[in-house]
């Protein structure tokens, strides 16, 4: 069967357009959605059937944690242990937004998540589809590129059609991705702190909250 592209107001989302891919994802799917950083795939990030098929069809290693993404700053204490004075500042300076934050996970976050990791990354997509989705689903989702591992990142949903077409059931169409890169990961659970990987949110500015952050 071919993957379905829903088209969805990328200002207004349409609930009733995005609920049939909430219940696809509630049923162990994986679906494709967009972020303002690029497309990604949505699976429960609860389900380890659903993320072990997510890195079969991505063909993404397993050693290779994925991040997840939640739907509003209150939900982060769902799935972390402790939110420091740092954690609070960069997530309401930066969320919604394309900062992916390293965190001790609970115990709740699967390990084929993390791979097997005390830690996991988390962000708040700045994206009215994504976070509609997220709203609707109450629970995190992981989110990977909707890309084959170490391929292109698609910023579109004929990009993400063209590298799983008859393997997804379902794409939510909200337009071009704004940005087009991957989000900047900084790893919190380290002392002094790291970034692991830069994309719009930049080293210099993040300095201006961790003066120590330490680079790659």
């Amino acid at each position: 069967m071919e993957t379905e592209i829903v088209s969805i107001n990328p200002d207004i989302p349409e609930e009733e357009k995005i609920r049939p891919a909430v219940n696809l994802i509630k049923k162990g799917e994986i679906i494709g959605f967009p972020t303002e950083t690029v497309y990604g795939l949505a699976a429960d990030a609860f389900n380890e059937r659903a993320v072990e098929k997510l890195f079969e069809i991505k063909k993404r290693p397993k050693d290779i944690p994925l991040t997840i993404q939640i739907a509003s700053i209150d939900k982060l204490s769902d799935v972390i242990t402790m939110k420091t004075d740092l954690v609070e500042t960069l997530a309401r300076d930066m969320w919604p937004g394309p900062l992916t934050l390293v965190l001790e996970k609970k115990e709740i976050i699967p390990n084929i998540v993390t791979a097997g990791k005390k830690t996991v990354g988390i962000r708040i997509p700045a994206n009215r589809i994504a976070l509609k989705l997220l709203e609707l689903l109450e629970t995190p989702i992981v989110a990977p590129s909707a890309n084959i591992y170490n391929e292109h990142s698609p910023i579109s949903a004929k990009q993400v059609q063209d590298n799983f077409n008859k393997i997804i059931p379902m794409i939510l169409d909200g337009g071009e991705s704004k940005i087009g890169i991957a989000s900047t990961i900084v790893d919190l659970n380290t002392d002094p702190p790291r970034i692991l990987r830069e994309g719009s949110i930049t080293k210099d500015y993040l300095k201006m909250f961790i003066p120590n952050l330490r680079t790659f």
